[in-house]
């Protein structure tokens, strides 16, 4: 064979090399990354409510973090990463489910209050918001305001502030902590206006619950010599506390507490009809509230028949599916790639 022969030869292996290892590759990258078989396609998340825009984000952070990776490329601590990423997440724990799924276990924060932005505050002192918590709940809350570099600090304090407002029968409206450190602090209740402790600054914890423990042991005593409860107490001194003496709303309030003046809803009442003319005035207020509730009544009993009826309508197999408690399973239609079902287990 000539010397041009051999060249041509070299250049034919040299070509077929060059095919074989790129369909060689070409083949790994197919199974690695756009195989559908290896890729996510069940997501059981635990922890979130079904439906939920809670849920929502975190199914949308796991398939960004997943995007198109397979079974085993893909890495947990990244989408560990992207869903401890959603405000409302504390931790998150990942694993893969064999064949083809992921289980992602959900801790949430639990809010303690709220920040003066409308932010929630959780137990470990963070910042997060959750649109899942319902209005009542948040109105029941405390509000902590002032240097968020302190949180930690307002929340381990708020917790024995608390604690020992409820032995005097008051609670912890507000916290505020200033830049310079100085903290205030707002008590209320049903039979008291708010009453503002100015506790000052320190370094040292315990001594703002000293300064504290102090105004709430002695609050009953100071409000019986004033006869009214104090609006502002000022216990930044060593040991000692100063109250500003009461209003009028708080010498009112501090005497219907001791029984010594009746509500004005009570004085209303007494005064506006005397013996059997109150009693025949009420007579028809009386009739209209039976009919009423004759009304409602009626429409209850309706409506329990109505569903009694429907109820019975519905096949046999429907009702036994409802009393399973089988994990909830939401399937998507889309592309053979990606996440198409999602799993709540019960």
């Amino acid at each position: 064979m000539t010397a041009r022969g051999w060249i041509r030869l070299f250049v034919r292996l040299a070509a077929l090399a060059a095919a074989g290892t790129a369909v060689f590759y070409g083949t790994a990258i197919y199974r690695n990354y756009i195989d559908p078989a290896l890729q996510f396609h069940r997501l059981t998340i635990i922890g979130v409510a079904e439906g939920s825009a809670g849920a929502q984000e975190v199914q949308s952070s796991v398939q960004a973090a997943v995007d198109g990776k397979n079974f085993f490329l893909v890495r947990l601590d990244e989408v560990k990463a992207a869903v401890e990423d959603v405000s409302w997440v504390k931790s998150a724990s990942v694993e893969r489910a064999w064949p083809d799924g992921m289980r992602v276990t959900i801790r949430k924060h639990e809010p303690v209050a709220v920040w003066e932005d409308g932010r929630l505050v959780s137990t470990d002192g963070v910042l997060f918001v959750n649109s899942e918590v319902g209005i009542e709940r948040i109105s029941a809350l405390p509000i902590f305001s002032g240097d968020a570099s302190a949180l930690t600090d307002i929340v381990q304090l708020w917790g024995q502030f608390q604690a020992r407002a409820r032995e005097v029968g008051l609670q912890v409206k507000t916290v505020n902590v200033s830049i310079l450190g100085s903290w205030r602090i707002t008590l209320e209740s049903e039979k008291t206006p708010e009453i503002t402790v100015e506790l000052g600054r320190s370094k040292v914890r315990a001594v703002l619950v000293d300064r504290f423990d102090l105004v709430a042991g002695y609050f009953h005593k100071i409000s019986d010599m004033m006869q009214g409860y104090p609006v502002y107490v000022d216990a930044r001194y060593r040991s000692a506390f100063a109250a500003r003496l009461p209003d009028q709303d708080s010498y009112e309030r501090w005497e219907i507490a001791k029984g010594l003046r009746k509500p004005e809803a009570d004085e209303e009442d007494e005064d506006a009809l005397p013996g059997a003319a109150a009693e025949q005035a009420a007579e028809p207020v009386k009739s209209r509230q039976a009919g009423k509730a004759k009304t409602l009544a009626d429409g209850a009993a309706r409506k329990k028949s109505a569903a009694a009826s429907a109820a019975a309508k519905r096949p046999a197999a429907a009702s036994g599916a409802a009393a399973s408690k089988k994990p909830t399973v939401r399937r998507s239609a889309g592309p053979s790639s990606g996440i198409r079902e999602t799993i709540y287990p019960k």
